[in-house]
């Protein structure tokens, strides 16, 4: 309330019907262009208003009177007079360009489409596929690969069109997958051993590597040579075989350990894992063999591609709109929902759901390398496979992707060496203080016990020997009583 205890509205104002409660001047002068006065009365260019709206203005070509949508402007009939007739002074229409883009609306003879967002008008970029026409040609464009468009069109990849695929610092380009090169200097090898030097071949290059050969002043010792498959993508299940450098044969029960886990060769040198772009490095180890560390590369396993009605995770509305709007709406999200837990080498269940909670039927999920489609309910099954990082990866058309991790863990049966073996690991990771100081305690505790029972006995003892000596006869019957009772307990027992 303003001049008033008893305000009636949000924002109530008393005042005498000469008093001004609302004023605008220009900076620096005292006579308001608008002015709110008692008695509701509005003036505009007039700061004694004598009705509820008094208007006065001298009117020339630079004045205007605007209306909803437009703009009236230019040489009127009447000047310096009372604005009561502009509506009838047929000025020109000048229209307005209401979201700012430098482009008037199409409603009163300009060019923009859609005056409201700033983003439509004749000069924009269009893009395909979204049923939006965002350069004012009539009609949205149909989709086809154009490279140099500045679009990642769905034909299109780092090899197919550099210009519209873009690397950032440090990475490269490998048959039209973008990836980081294993490494690019020697400093960014090493395995931490003595006897080896640490060497980057092919540096910068997609087949770069690290290699440790062994220094001669260490000693000879056989070497293991790794053949690899030319390309490694992520998720996905690769094979490795293990030579003999010198003689090429194969060599078997050699220890190749990747991703946190540790195989033995075959008879043939081979040996698989599941490729992560997380692990790099795979070591080889034998008896008689100079140890051998490897870096490998490792290519993402999905890339984005605009066009393809799959919008992935590094896709958005503004990024891709072809795939991740439908008709100018964001498409529903994929929910991924797998177990509490999940065992190695045994089944599991996936289910995938949009966010509404609905199951998603034929949707597209992928999962150590292997990709399956959903039934009705939604559900898929897979084998699990235990590794440092793996993920699950769930998409489809018209949908926004979705990944998790998977943590699988080892069934361990139940041995009572087991629980030795849990008790020990916990004990070690305790401070020695504590360990002494939960002795003490346990052995107070038995020492009470083992009291509190001595005291127990002894007390039974003595009050035999007091009934004895002093009511033989009452002791006895209750001896006789207690054997009895005995007897019978032996005999139901039995």
């Amino acid at each position: 309330g303003i001049g008033t205890t008893s305000p009636w509205g949000l924002l109530s104002v008393e005042m005498g019907s000469a008093d001004a409660a609302f004023v605008v001047s220009d900076q620096g002068t005292s006579s308001p262009s608008f002015i709110v006065k008692g008695s509701g009365r509005v003036g505009l260019g007039n700061d004694t208003p004598d009705f509820g709206l008094d208007v006065f203005a001298d009117i020339n070509s630079e004045d205007c009177f605007r209306e909803a949508g437009a703009q009236v402007a230019g040489t009127c009939a009447s000047d310096n007079a009372t604005c009561t007739d502009i509506p009838n002074d047929n000025c020109p229409v000048v229209c307005q360009d209401s979201d700012g883009d430098s482009y008037s609306s199409s409603s009163c003879g300009g060019l923009d489409c859609n005056d409201s967002n700033p983003a439509i008008n004749p000069a924009a970029l269009e893009v395909c596929g979204n049923q939006i026409d965002e350069d004012c040609s009539g009609a949205d464009s149909m989709c086809t690969a154009l490279c140099g468009n500045g679009n990642i069109d769905a034909e299109e990849t780092c090899s197919s069109c550099p210009q519209d695929v873009p690397l950032s610092s440090g990475q490269i380009c490998c048959s039209g997958i973008i990836t980081t090169p294993t490494c690019s200097s020697n400093s960014q090898c090493n395995d931490n051993d003595s006897c080896t030097n640490n060497q980057c071949i092919n540096s910068g290059a997609c087949n770069a590597y690290c290699s440790f050969p062994r220094i001669a002043s260490c000693g000879t010792a056989s070497a293991f040579r790794l053949i690899l498959p030319q390309q490694i993508i992520h998720g996905q299940l690769f094979s490795i075989k293990v030579v003999d450098a010198a003689t090429n044969i194969a060599v078997f029960n050699a220890k190749v350990s990747y991703n946190l886990q540790a195989k033995f060769t075959d008879g043939s040198g081979n040996i698989s894992f599941v490729a992560n772009k997380d692990a790099r490095q795979i070591v080889v180890e034998k008896t008689g063999y100079t140890k051998l560390t490897q870096t490998i590369a490792v290519t993402g396993g999905v890339q984005a591609v605009c066009g393809d009605k799959k919008c992935d995770q590094t896709e958005n509305s503004s990024s891709c709109p072809t795939d991740c709007l439908i008709e100018g709406v964001p498409v529903p999200e994929l929910q991924i929902i797998l177990p509490e837990t999940i065992i190695n080498e045994e089944e599991f269940q996936a289910t995938i759901k949009d966010n509404e909670g609905k199951p998603v039927k034929d949707a597209d999920v992928t999962y150590a390398g292997e990709t399956k489609k959903t039934n009705a309910s939604g559900i898929v099954s897979f084998i699990a496979v235990e590794a440092i990082v793996q993920e699950i990866r769930a998409s489809k058309e018209r949908y926004k992707s979705a990944s998790v991790p998977v943590e699988v863990v080892r069934r361990v049966p139940f041995e009572i060496g087991n629980v030795y073996d849990s008790i020990a690991q916990s004990l070690e990771k305790l401070p020695l203080p504590t360990i002494i100081l939960a002795l003490v305690i346990l052995a107070i505790m038995l020492f009470g016990l083992s009291w509190e029972r001595g005291r127990r006995e002894k007390g039974v003892e003595e009050k035999e020997i007091w009934g004895k000596l002093h009511k033989p006869n009452e002791f006895e019957e209750e001896q006789g009583e207690k054997e009895t009772e005995e007897e019978q307990e032996e005999e139901y027992k039995f």
